[in-house]
């Protein structure tokens, strides 16, 4: 847990720190959605800002990707800017749109890297990790388990 604090704090003193500093651009249409991973985040008793970074927007992305994250360093400082596809979340369901947006705020706030790592859940191979490119796999096979979405979680706020 104190771990988790720290890196948020470093982050937000690098942020807070460096020239030009911006407060952070979060689209509203994306709030209800980050107080839900926060709260996932305070269950696991994880406190602090896990979504901090310079903005979270609708726009284009690389290669049709629902989601991107920019990470950047440039005479302003270092930023870490979510972008996610309009289309792409207005066709999600409201599980996707959530583990969308924490898919992205794994790369830019927490600096994870994609798992492809399957396993096998309740007899089912389904992906192992929140992280898992496409990650509409993951909530389509955790959309009706609840015990399925509760390991996701567990294993997005751990090492």
């Amino acid at each position: 847990m104190s771990k988790w604090i720290l890196i948020i704090i470093a982050m937000v003193g690098v942020v807070g720190c460096a020239p030009g500093y911006k407060e952070p651009v979060i689209d509203s249409t994306f709030s209800p959605y980050l107080d839900l991973i926060q709260d996932q985040a305070n269950t696991r008793g994880i406190y602090g800002n896990l979504t901090m970074v310079s903005s979270i927007e609708f726009g284009s992305t690389p290669k049709g990707l629902a989601g991107y994250c920019y990470r950047k360093v440039d005479t302003q400082g270092y930023t870490r800017e979510i972008t996610i596809d309009r289309e792409a979340w207005d066709n999600g369901s409201e599980l996707y749109r959530v583990f969308l947006l924490a898919h992205e705020i794994g790369h830019c706030a927490l600096d994870k890297s994609h798992n492809e790592t399957m396993m096998v859940f309740k007899g089912v191979t389904v992906p192992a990790s929140l992280m898992v490119p496409g990650t509409i796999y993951a909530a389509r096979f955790a959309q009706f388990d609840v015990d399925l979405q509760a390991h996701y979680w567990n294993q997005f706020f751990t090492k």
